[in-house]
């Protein structure tokens, strides 16, 4: 697999994975039901060619609005016919009990969902999209940060500073000019009390 495949199949499988667990999460806190393990695997199962397919080699808003808004899609339906089915099959306790469940009214409704429901998918989505559009660049431009630091790091153990700083050049000094040194400076400007030093002889 060369880099750039193995780049649009991570790229794919992270919006699969972001896009099923927000889209869990709106579900369950929207009042939805649960589902089993199975019924978050398959909907995560069922998304990864989707969101595989639409990754593209560059990132694009678009296919990646497109395909996080059909996971969604996807994801309401599976999640509910995944659902343990507290309330929808309740009293059946028999093999066919998922059968019955998806022909059920409840299930009928619980497809259609409610006004919350659909809001707490769209938010799903929304953060979603932002999430995959603004992570990956943050990603990349960490990536970038994380090799400049290890190419000067590299640079640095091949080439090391000697440990004993070199001694800096002087200036030429000039005849006639003060010296440039801070004690000399210092020491023209120090005033000196007492008598002249002709007179104390």
């Amino acid at each position: 697999m060369t880099r750039s495949r193995s780049a649009h199949v991570m790229r794919g499988a992270a919006a699969s994975a972001v896009a099923t667990f927000t889209a869990l999460l709106s579900h369950v806190t929207a009042g939805g039901f649960l589902p089993t393990p199975v019924g978050i695997a398959v909907p995560l199962l069922l998304s990864l060619p989707v969101c595989v397919l639409l990754a593209g080699r560059r990132l694009s808003l678009a296919r990646l609005a497109i395909s996080v808004v059909a996971s969604q899609l996807l994801f309401h339906a599976l999640f509910v016919l995944g659902a343990d089915g507290g309330s929808v099959a309740s009293g059946h306790h028999h093999h066919a009990a998922p059968a019955l469940a998806a022909a059920s009214p409840e299930v009928a409704a619980a497809l259609a969902g409610n006004a919350g429901m659909w809001l707490g998918h769209a938010a799903a989505a929304l953060a979603t999209i932002v999430l995959l559009h603004r992570g990956e660049r943050e990603i990349q431009r960490a990536f970038a940060v994380l090799a400049d630091a290890l190419a000067a790091l590299a640079r640095r153990l091949a080439d090391p500073a000697p440990l004993v700083p070199a001694e800096r050049p002087r200036a030429p000094r000039i005849d006639g000019a003060p010296d440039a040194r801070p004690g000399v400076l210092l020491a023209s400007c120090l005033l000196r009390r007492g008598p002249p030093a002709l007179l104390v002889r």
